[in-house]
């Protein structure tokens, strides 16, 4: 046989080792509200690191803002005016609001609804050849008149959760993995319901 031969029967083996599609791993979610209410206008706040990586909440808060707005077309308060009214409400970043704090915010962003999270894992592998990024994050969107959360969910992921062929595909970078996961957690609330007021 020609080495051409050779090469594509050992190249079909790589691929069906490998497959050509990011790992399975979906985020964990628990639907509470069987059909929640379109949103018009959404606060994020910023959420809690409990992980040792530096600016770790930032990173990801902000990313998550981005791809909600993106992604879902919702109308989202501004940080700047999250993080100023938690100041006057003497809330500390690392500071859970409860319920009355969190229907007072709701009533001054003039928001429908609050997304919560915390960020549990995150720090990054250092190979002899790559780095393999680690984020899990818990989040859950709370509307603004209760205490019950319309949709909790847990997710997990690694850059090479991504990898399709050798090294092909993976995820090196600690930004584009939160990128990744947030698009797939807003995935998941999307196709459960969770989507903005008509214009």
């Amino acid at each position: 046989m020609s080495l051409l031969h050779n090469f594509l029967i050992a190249l079909s083996l790589v691929l069906s080792t490998f497959g050509c599609t990011p790992s399975s791993t979906k985020p964990e979610f628990n639907l509470l509200t069987a059909a929640p209410k379109p949103i018009c206008r959404i606060a994020v706040l910023p959420f809690v690191n409990t992980t040792d990586y530096v600016q770790g909440n930032a990173i990801v808060y902000r990313i998550f803002v981005a791809e909600l707005n993106r992604l879902g077309g919702f109308s989202v308060a501004q940080e700047g005016d999250v993080r100023r009214i938690l100041r006057q409400m003497q809330l500390t970043p690392k500071e859970v609001p409860g319920y009355e704090q969190r229907r007072v915010l709701a009533d001054r962003l003039r928001v429908d609804a609050i997304v919560m999270g915390e960020i549990v894992a995150m720090h990054e592998e250092e190979g002899d050849m790559e780095t393999n990024p680690l984020l899990a994050v818990d989040l859950k969107l709370l509307p603004s008149e209760s205490n019950t959360p319309m949709i909790t969910t847990y997710h997990s992921r690694r850059g090479e959760d991504y990898r399709k062929v050798m090294h092909f595909g993976m995820v090196n970078t600690m930004t584009t993995l939160a990128v990744n996961v947030s698009d797939e957690i807003l995935e998941i609330w999307f196709a459960k319901g969770v989507k903005p007021c008509a214009p």
